[in-house]
């Protein structure tokens, strides 16, 4: 009876033994379909996580560019506004210091 059980036993292997083979066969093609798909899936979820970062990033730099955008604006504005104040002054003192030679120039030839 023992004898008789283990040959049943070991008949049952080799054919579970082999059914798995089968299997194996059969499943491999879709765990190699599953794997390759969940490679694409982590590659497309980084690149995803990857392009959010990116876009955060460049909101802030856009707003920071902004803000000193307005602040070289100003000090542009200024430097001109300045600039000009200067240019005032000085084709005024041209002016003066034309007619101051003029009038030397007037003065030396009644002499």
């Amino acid at each position: 009876p023992f004898f008789i059980i283990e040959d049943a036993s070991k008949a049952t292997r080799k054919c579970a033994d082999r059914l798995e083979s089968k299997l194996m066969i059969k499943n491999g093609g879709y765990m190699k379909r599953a794997d390759a798909i969940e490679k694409a899936t982590l590659q497309s979820f980084a690149e995803l996580s990857h392009s959010k970062i990116e876009g955060e990033v460049y909101t802030m730099l856009s707003l920071h560019e902004r803000n000193g955008m307005t602040s070289r604006i100003k000090k542009l504005e200024d430097e001109i506004e300045q600039l000009e104040k200067t240019e005032a002054s000085s084709q005024k003192e041209y002016g003066e210091l034309l007619h101051e030679q003029n009038r030397l120039i007037l003065l030396v030839k009644r002499l």
